[in-house]
């Protein structure tokens, strides 16, 4: 980006408008520090081998814990950006960004709950089957880590998140290769033994964690909206 192209994000340096980005920081630490929780989580019933051990039930109440606070801060950076001197186009991003950084730790929670109460019957979860879902867990998390970083380079330095978009596309990609092999192991993986309802939750596990890579592709693709936009009206005003 030569510097004529240089965007007009400087909006975020205002003193008006440095709480919205300070919220969107906070917003997306919450889905990391979640999706952290849940690796923790999977490293203990996969490393150790102990689906019972009563740390796990603690890990699932602060990934809890955090979705709620998550949604305590959506509440004040929606107040914060509809009151905000911004562009409406650039406020309508803002919005939708939110709302796809939300749905990232909420389909986080989702899953987990889903897999500790899986974890609790009788119903013993393949390895193999976990270790796909640690992978995907590890693109999602790898994935907030760059939005974070991007988030905090908005009004500093546009080059690095629209190149972050690009690492975020990948761990799609990726993901969305882990899920189909997933989803093949856990309908071959089958036995007679197995009830159906705990193939169909397999599934639905596998399928809100590669959805939360959806999502948080589309957090990085609404921030390199917003530069782009910036660099637009940048050339209009010149």
């Amino acid at each position: 980006m030569s510097k004529k192209e240089k965007s007009m994000l400087k909006w975020f340096k205002e003193r008006r408008n440095t709480k919205i980005k300070q919220l969107l920081l906070q917003h997306a630490i919450k889905v990391f520090d979640a999706t952290a929780a849940g690796q923790e989580y999977l490293d203990i019933i996969t490393r150790e081998n102990n689906p019972q051990d009563p740390r796990l039930k603690s890990i699932i109440n602060r990934i809890i814990s955090l979705e709620r606070d998550a949604d305590k801060i959506e509440i004040r950076l929606g107040n914060e950006i509809a009151k905000g001197f911004l562009p409406s186009t650039i406020r309508q991003n803002l919005f939708r960004l939110l709302k796809s950084d939300d749905s990232t730790i909420n389909l986080m929670k989702s899953s987990m709950k889903s897999l500790h109460l899986l974890n609790n019957t009788d119903d013993e979860v393949p390895i193999k089957i976990l270790e796909y879902f640690k992978q995907l867990l590890n693109l999602i998390h790898d994935s907030i880590r760059i939005v974070w970083i991007s988030i905090e380079n908005l009004g500093e330095n546009d080059e690095i998140i629209l190149s972050n978009k690009e690492t975020i596309l990948e761990n799609e990609k990726k993901a969305d290769t882990l899920f189909l092999e997933a989803k093949e192991k856990i309908l071959i993986g089958r036995t007679r033994r197995e009830p159906f309802s705990a193939i169909l939750s397999l599934i639905e596990i596998a399928t809100d964690l590669e959805i939360a890579t959806d999502s948080v592709r589309d957090t990085a693709e609404f921030l390199v909206v917003i530069v782009k936009i910036g660099i637009a009206i940048n050339k209009e005003i010149k």
